[in-house]
C-alpha cells in the first residue's frame, strides 16, 4: 500500500516509519507524511520499496524533497531500495531546408533536494535526468555546376536528438527536412534507458543522456547536448556531508 505507516515508541521518543509501495512523482517527505507525529521527539524512516520509481513531472521540479517542516531535534532516515529519477531533457531537432533550424538538447532535471540534517541509505538507483542529445544540421552534397558554372548541391535535413533518460523521459528530437530528404527523428528517453539518436541520410543527431549524464553531440558537431540533472542539492545535509553513496547514483551532488 502506497504511504503505509507504523508508529511505535522507544523510550521517550516516537518511531514513525512510512513505506513508499508504488511508484509515483514529485514525492514530498514532509511531517504530514509521518502520521502520530510529534515535533522534536520523532525519528522517521521513508523506505522505498524494491520496484518502485519516483520521478519528477518536469525538469524544473526534483523527484523527491525533503523539507524543512521538521524539528532540529527530529531524525529523519532515507531507505532506498527502489529508483528515484529526475525527468529527461527533450533532445534537439534537426535542421531543414538549405541550413539553420538545429537546436540543442535540453539540461536533464534534478532527483533530491534536502534542505535539513538526513541519513540516506542507497540500494537501489538515485540520479538526475539525462540530457538530450544535441539536433543535426542540413547535409549538404555536391552535385555538380550549373549553366553558369555555379556549384548545386542536394540538401538532406538533419536528425533529432534522442530524450534524456528519465522520469517522464525527454522527447526525441524531430527530423529536419530538405528538398532531398529528412532526417530521423530521435527516440523519446525511459525511467531504464536513453532515447537513441536519430538517423538518416545526413549527419545523424546526438544520443541521449544516461543516468545524470550530459546528451550526445551530433554528428557535425553543429549543436551539444543537454547538461545531465543533478542527483543531489543539499549535499551538505545528506550522511555528514558525504551525499548519497552506495548503490547506484549519476549527476552531480552540491
Amino acid at each position: 500500500m502506497f504511504g503505509s505507516k507504523l508508529a511505535f515508541f522507544t523510550g521517550s521518543r516516537k518511531a514513525l516509519l512510512v513505506t513508499i509501495s508504488a511508484s509515483t512523482q514529485n514525492y514530498l517527505a514532509n511531517t504530514a507524511k509521518a502520521t502520530g507525529y510529534i515535533a522534536g521527539s520523532s525519528d522517521v524512516i521513508f523506505v522505498i520499496n524494491s520496484g518502485v520509481v519516483i520521478g519528477s513531472s518536469s525538469t524544473g521540479s526534483y523527484a523527491f524533497t525533503v523539507d524543512t517542516s521538521w524539528n532540529t531535534k527530529d531524525t529523519v532516515t532515507i531507505i532506498n531500495n527502489g529508483t528515484v529519477i529526475g525527468a529527461g531533457g527533450n533532445g534537439g531537432a534537426g535542421g531543414s531546408g538549405t541550413g539553420g533550424g538545429q537546436t540543442a538538447g535540453a539540461s536533464g532535471g534534478p532527483a533530491v533536494s534536502v534542505a535539513r540534517t538526513t541519513v540516506w541509505t542507497n540500494t537501489g538507483t538515485c540520479g538526475g535526468g539525462g540530457g538530450g542529445g544535441g539536433g543535426a544540421g542540413v547535409y549538404a552534397v555536391y552535385a555538380g555546376l550549373d549553366k553558369n558554372n555555379n556549384p548545386i548541391y542536394n540538401y538532406y535535413g538533419g536528425s533529432g536528438g534522442g530524450g534524456g533518460r528519465g522520469n517522464n523521459g525527454g522527447s526525441g528530437g524531430a527530423a529536419g527536412s530538405s528538398a532531398q530528404g529528412a532526417g530521423g527523428a530521435g527516440g523519446t528517453g525511459t525511467t531504464t534507458a536513453a532515447g537513441a539518436a536519430g538517423a538518416g541520410t545526413g549527419y545523424g543527431g546526438g544520443i541521449g543522456g544516461g543516468l545524470g549524464a550530459t546528451g550526445g553531440s551530433p554528428g557535425d558537431g553543429a549543436t551539444s547536448g543537454g547538461a545531465g540533472g543533478a542527483c543531489l542539492v543539499g549535499k551538505s545535509f545528506v550522511n555528514g556531508g558525504a551525499g548519497i553513496t552506495g548503490g547506484t547514483t549519476g549527476g552531480g551532488q552540491s
